[in-house]
């Protein structure tokens, strides 16, 4: 079995590519940017990106939550919008995510976008991208 299986690991820079890659569960913060293939076939888990991510990110992703504090990455078309209501998620994840400081700290109350995927492999991932004030 290869990936993240638990814990919590914070990144203070930037990562390479395929960074997540299978991850099974836990929390990631990288408080730099990310290589091509962020999250790719991500399990389970969180991903938290203070900064920009390369090509392709969350390809293949089964499930999961990848939220973007930084500029959102172009969305694949096999990702897609939805409206569940999230504000108890949101309230607590992002609570979570502030502790760890700047940029996290910054995550606006307002609900973000909701992308749900990789739908071209049976996905039920989300990104979460916040809409900034």
């Amino acid at each position: 079995m290869d990936g993240m299986r638990g814990g919590m690991l914070i990144v203070r820079g930037s990562v390479g590519a395929r960074c997540a890659d299978r991850m099974r569960r836990g929390t990631l913060l990288i408080h730099g940017d990310a290589g091509d293939f962020l999250a790719s076939r991500l399990v389970a888990g969180t991903v938290a990106l203070a900064g920009r991510a390369g090509a392709h990110c969350g390809y293949g992703m089964r499930r999961g939550t990848l939220v973007f504090a930084g500029p959102a990455p172009e969305t694949p078309p096999t990702f897609v919008e939805t409206r569940h209501d999230i504000t108890v998620f949101w309230a607590l994840l992002r609570r979570s995510l502030a502790y760890h400081g700047s940029p996290f700290a910054a995550l606006p109350a307002r609900l973000p976008r909701r992308l749900v995927g990789d739908l071209a492999t049976g996905g039920r991932g989300e990104w979460l991208l916040p809409q900034m004030d």
